[in-house]
């Protein structure tokens, strides 16, 4: 940068500090733009792993058909005599008591009874 001597005069000022502007813009700007239109055409190589996506497991899972059961004959056994249990007489039915007599009715209870009879006969 050179060393300018700085004038008051504001056109001077102005004029000045619009070439510095300038300047700077297209020290900035021309390697940005040249880099944006170089960018597209350079080709990187990809991953170097292969991207898998995510499958979700079968709803349905496949078995194996079952093998054929062979069939095993029981050997013969001695023959055994058979115990009996012995024969258990079957329980005696529960007695169960007759239910309570209703309590006998007072004899208050009793006249007041003999009383509505009486007025209902009327």
């Amino acid at each position: 940068m050179s060393a300018q001597l700085i004038h008051w005069e504001s056109w001077e000022l102005a004029a000045a500090s619009d070439r510095e502007f300038r300047r700077i813009t297209l020290i900035l700007a021309v390697p940005a733009l040249l880099l944006a239109l170089i960018i597209p055409w350079i080709n990187l190589p990809g991953p170097a792993h292969e991207i898998k996506t995510y499958a979700p497991p079968p709803l349905v899972v496949e078995l194996a058909e079952p093998q054929p059961k062979k069939v095993v004959e029981p050997k013969p056994e001695a023959k055994v005599n058979p115990v009996k249990p012995p024969e258990v007489p079957p329980p005696k039915p529960i007695e169960r008591p007759p239910p309570p007599k209703p309590p006998e009715p007072t004899k208050e209870e009793k006249t007041a009874q003999a009383r509505k009879e009486a007025q209902q006969a009327l």
